[in-house]
């Protein structure tokens, strides 16, 4: 004869799996958590859902054109650089040579720091007329790709106010700015509500305050 083994010692003697009732605690508070983890996990499925769908997309129609965009020229004197900067209110802008071609960003701080390098008094200009652009530009800012995806122009973004745009020549084609990245995420985010956001009363006034506490991002 087949032995028979079972399944517990509440068991013993029939060999049959007994359910449990319906009333007993154990069995609500399992399904209960059960539930709710269900409902967790989906949540976080979905976020990651909408995470993936928003990084993976291109940029393209982020980008601010070339012809709405202040650039200087490489040769240009940092005297006259630092004119423009501060007559459009800008803090930097792309330096583009006579190709079209991206050689780097100027900003107001390059033109402080080389002025200290050239151990002039605090607060005298005058030594930038005879030095270019070319000289104290940063080359590391080079710009990224009109064709990148969301996420590669995000992760750049996250300590840079803008980046230059360039097509696979190195000719630029604009600016992506990190405002209008991150207006992206809060508009595709605040479109649909995501598990909780039925707690939240007036979901302007969160994103409002959501803003106001990034926004160094907004800059």
């Amino acid at each position: 004869m087949r032995a028979t083994h079972p399944t517990s010692l509440a068991e013993e003697g029939t060999g049959e799996r007994q359910k449990p009732a319906d009333h007993d605690p154990a069995v609500f508070s399992y399904s209960k958590e059960n539930a709710f983890l269900h409902y967790l996990a989906k949540g976080v499925t979905d976020m990651f859902a909408k995470n993936a769908y928003l990084f993976s997309q291109g940029i393209e129609s982020l980008i601010i054109p070339k012809e709405c965009v202040t650039t200087v020229h490489p040769e240009l004197s940092l005297d006259q650089a630092l004119r423009v900067l501060t007559k459009e209110k800008l803090s930097s802008v792309p330096v583009i040579n006579d190709a079209g071609e991206v050689e780097g960003v100027i900003s107001k701080t390059n033109i402080l720091d080389f002025v200290q390098q050239l151990n002039q008094r605090e607060g005298d200009f005058s030594g930038l007329k005879e030095h270019a652009v070319k000289e104290a530009m940063n080359k590391t800012c080079l710009g990224i790709l009109a064709n990148s995806i969301f996420s590669f122009a995000f992760e750049v973004l996250l300590n840079h106010s803008y980046t230059p745009i360039i097509d696979v020549k190195g000719r630029f084609l604009g600016i992506l700015t990190r405002k209008v990245m991150m207006e992206q995420v809060i508009e595709f985010f605040g479109a649909e509500p995501l598990p909780g956001d039925g707690l939240s009363v007036n979901k302007a006034n969160e994103k409002r305050k959501w803003k106001v506490k990034h926004k160094k991002f907004f800059s």
